[in-house]
């Protein structure tokens, strides 16, 4: 289990000093997607707000767009199915037969009530994927700020270095047993 953070007092108390939290950027471009085709105004609208928050916490990339597409079609669903909610109300009469074929009106749970509540549910998974809940608000690392450095081709590592390398001394291994001998002694002729 990790270790709690210590309050500002106990930092003072024991003489420590905090940390600075470390912020890691994503080696994703920051972007923003396209509006998707077929949504109503107010799901673009929901869409540019969604695309506002994000870009101002520098987690906005072009790949979102997919995630926010989902999100806005869901709240048009919520949207309408609370709608009907409000009219019909939560609890609703509906018609049944029974074996006989007779018909009777039963209080039931109304149909809408469950589209909204499975939207619901779908819709604060998405927010949790990207970053928008109270939770997951700091664990979105932000985009990057500047380019990369460029990748270097290993083969063309591999030679400039070889090139480098064809300047240098060579050195040769001596044996043991030369090492040894006085560099003044001639070898012997036999």
């Amino acid at each position: 289990m990790a270790q709690r953070l210590k309050t500002p007092e106990e930092h003072a108390l024991q003489g420590t000093v905090a940390k600075p939290a470390q912020v890691v950027e994503s080696f994703v471009a920051p972007g923003r997607p396209r509006y998707p085709k077929g949504i109503s105004k107010d799901a673009k609208r929901v869409f540019k707000d969604l695309c506002k928050l994000l870009a101002e916490r520098r987690t906005l990339s072009e790949a979102d767009g997919y995630a926010l597409r989902l999100y806005v079609i869901l709240h048009d669903r919520h949207v309408k199915a609370m709608e009907k909610i409000a009219v019909e109300g939560e609890i609703t009469m509906y018609t049944r037969l029974d074996a006989n074929g007779r018909a009777h009106e039963v209080e039931k749970t109304n149909l809408w009530l469950g589209v909204a509540e499975r939207t619901e549910k779908l819709m604060a998974g998405i927010l949790q994927t990207l970053g928008l809940t109270p939770n997951a608000k700091d664990r979105g690392r932000p985009t990057r700020t500047q380019k990369p450095t460029a990748e270097v081709d290993p083969m063309e590592d591999f030679l400039r270095r070889g090139e480098e390398n064809r300047n240098r001394p060579v050195l040769v291994p001596i044996a043991p047993a030369d090492m040894l001998a006085d560099d003044n002694e001639e070898p012997q002729n036999e």
